[in-house]
């Protein structure tokens, strides 16, 4: 039993201690015991034995308690120490004061302490000699009631207000960089040489710089010339409501790179974006949301949008090479050009993704672009809508003319361009015109239906099948002079044409029935015999849209020739109008040849009524002379006043 009893309460001891190593792997560090591990001389965070009897120290920290420095806190010496955030606060000084303008964009950050002390200057968080800093905020440690772990307070005379990277290595998963200032570059973080990755919910806000990169800085030419490299990558979380510089000065309000002309180098990627956002952030001069000179920008994912600035609201490239894919820019803001992208004498391709509804003070709303090469994805397959709700279907020249004055088309979409005239752009569609469709009777029969299209879009056809009752429908007619074309080319009215039904015929909307005639042989009857008579002035309508058998058969009755006994292998014996036909195949007026077969419910055209009427002008003797100006492939709305203006013609010669 004793042995029993033993082996549980070992099990439990060596569970206990597994939990333990594991629970309380790192130091607490709170606001009584700050000396014990910062060096209250340097700055240094200072190691500590995680286990006893062994010499190796520990640099994983977690905060106990909001905590106020003395000073930086520098981690250096090839140190590799993380410092979870726990939901408290860590700062230089206590009550930065932020300053908005009217429309809520931050454009100054002041440190200050709210107990009235004297401002401390400098950075929160230093990383430099080959260390490597892991900022999270896990809450794993009890934490500070749900709260978001902050740095905050920093006051750089130069560089980098929250954090600066001095060769080193800081990664960011959680918490939050705010409250900031530095009076040059990186009001939140600032990389000189070495590398800052964020991810996760990490977020960096309301920071200011008052030179370069509000939210975050790369010091590109510092660390070219030392044969380093400044590096930003960006997986997830957020830069928002960064700011840089005042009247038309500034680069980068969210992030900024910048190299001079001697240590431009675009062989590796300075800033590389996979997702996240970066939105809301303001510069006076370039680059509301980023800005590059002179490096690699590489962007395969996250959202851009809601910047300011007064040149490249959303990006502003210059010198440099960028890749965008999959990425959002949508809705930044230029004070004078290039709401979306300003690239200029760089080399940016966008393979997918969405640049749109951006805006611009002067001109190029979307892009713009001025030597080097520009390549964009095509406007119609980012299948995005503008700020109409309308369908965004190519990319538009967005010159001195807004959109809708002297807007036309950059056609040659998606094309890379590489000339040396400036291009100024905007996702957009042409112009909207309405269709509509009325029923000729004060709205009697349906409501009008209308449409609204693009200018080019094929013109459209009506929704349904027009019916009114005790006529039938022929067609549709423009309510104004003109031709009806293919395609939308400007507001139009098209009216539904009726024609009365006899009275003693069928209330049907199928085409009037021919009247019955002494001599038309009937369906079934005995066709052994053929019977003449003088036939009655009757004629079938003619206004609207016509056949080329209703054309023939009009012609028919009125030269009165007689129904003959069909063939009974004619190919359109039980056509309505198969004594037409024949006729009109007969007499020659019309043909049916295996390159050109005929089609008897073919509509006619003017070049179709040209040459029947020439041939039935020939059989009778006479020519066709009556003028039709309209193009030869126009419907002819109107057989029956040429008709008329024929036969009153022959009429006249005869006389």
């Amino acid at each position: 039993m004793k042995k029993r009893i033993f082996s549980k309460a070992l099990a439990l001891f060596m569970t206990l201690s597994l939990l333990s190593t594991t629970a309380f792997a790192a130091m607490e560090l709170n606001d009584a015991n700050m000396g014990d591990h910062i060096d209250q001389t340097s700055g240094a965070l200072l190691g500590y034995i995680a286990d006893e009897g062994s010499d190796t120290r520990s640099y994983d920290y977690f905060l106990g308690s909001n905590i106020t420095l003395d000073k930086t806190l520098t981690v250096s010496n090839g140190v590799n120490a993380t410092l979870d955030l726990n939901g408290y606060t860590l700062a230089l000084n206590t009550a930065p004061s932020v300053t908005t303008d009217e429309s809520g964009y931050v454009t100054n950050v002041t440190a200050g302490n709210a107990d009235g002390s004297t401002v401390k200057t400098g950075s929160v968080i230093q990383v430099t000699g080959g260390a490597a800093l892991t900022v999270q905020d896990t809450d794993a440690n009890g934490g500070n009631g749900g709260a978001t772990g902050t740095i905050t307070g920093g006051n750089a005379a130069t560089f980098g207000g929250g954090i600066r990277v001095d060769g080193g290595t800081l990664v960011m998963t959680g918490g939050e960089i705010s409250g900031n200032t530095a009076k040059n570059n990186g009001g939140g973080v600032y990389v000189n040489n070495g590398k800052f990755e964020m991810s996760g919910d990490a977020s960096i806000t309301e920071n200011y710089a008052s030179h370069g990169g509000g939210g975050v800085f790369l010091n590109s030419t510092a660390s070219h010339m030392n044969d380093q490299k400044a590096e930003f990558v960006m997986n997830g979380g957020s830069i928002t409501g960064n700011a840089t510089g005042k009247n038309g000065q500034g680069l980068g309000g969210g992030v900024g790179a910048s190299a001079n002309a001697e240590n431009i180098d675009t062989s590796y990627n300075a800033i590389t974006i996979t997702g996240g956002e970066i939105s809301g952030n303001f510069s006076g001069g370039n680059g509301g949301g980023i800005y590059i000179l002179g490096g690699g920008l590489a962007i395969t994912g996250g959202e851009i949008s809601g910047n300011k600035a007064n040149q490249g609201g959303g990006l502003y490239s210059h010198d440099s090479k960028a890749e965008i894919e999959n990425a959002s820019i949508t809705g930044n803001t230029a004070g004078s050009i290039g709401g979306g992208i300003f690239n200029v004498n760089s080399h940016l391709e966008m393979k997918s993704g969405e640049v749109c509804n951006n805006v611009s003070g002067k001109n190029a709303a979307d892009v713009y672009h001025y030597r080097g090469s520009i390549k964009l994805p095509s406007a119609q397959e980012m299948g995005a809508a503008g700020e109409d709700g309308k369908a965004i279907s190519g990319w538009y020249f967005d010159g001195n003319d807004r959109w809708g004055n002297g807007l036309y088309a950059y056609y040659l979409q998606p094309h890379e361009y590489s000339g040396n005239s400036a291009l100024y752009l905007k996702a957009a569609h042409d112009e909207y015109f309405t269709v509509t469709f009325t029923d000729g009777a004060d709205g009697a029969v349906f409501a009008d239906q209308t449409v609204d299209l693009e200018k080019g879009t094929a013109t459209p056809n009506f929704d349904g099948e027009p019916t009114r009752e005790g006529f039938t429908f022929t067609g549709w007619q423009l309510s104004e002079d003109g031709e009806l074309s293919d395609t939308v080319t400007r507001n139009i009215t098209l009216v539904a044409q009726w024609e009365p039904i006899p009275a003693d015929e069928p209330d049907t909307p199928a085409a009037p029935v021919t009247p019955e005639i002494p001599g038309v042989v009937e369906a079934g009857a005995d066709t052994t015999t053929t019977t003449t008579s003088t036939i009655a002035d009757e004629e079938i309508p003619l206004a609207g849209l016509v056949s080329v058998a209703q054309l023939l058969e009009a012609l028919r009755l009125h030269d009165g020739i007689d129904d003959v006994q069909l063939p009974e292998d004619f190919q359109w014996i039980d056509h309505e109008y198969a004594q037409a036909i024949y006729w009109g195949l007969a007499e020659q007026f019309i043909t049916d040849a295996e390159e050109a077969p005929l089609d008897p419910d073919e509509v006619v055209t003017v070049a179709i009524l040209r040459g029947i009427m020439t041939a039935y002008a020939a059989y009778m003797d006479t020519t066709f002379d009556v003028a039709i100006e309209e193009e030869d492939d126009m419907i002819v709305m109107n057989c029956d006043e040429i008709l008329s203006a024929f036969y009153e013609a022959q009429e006249a010669k005869a006389a």
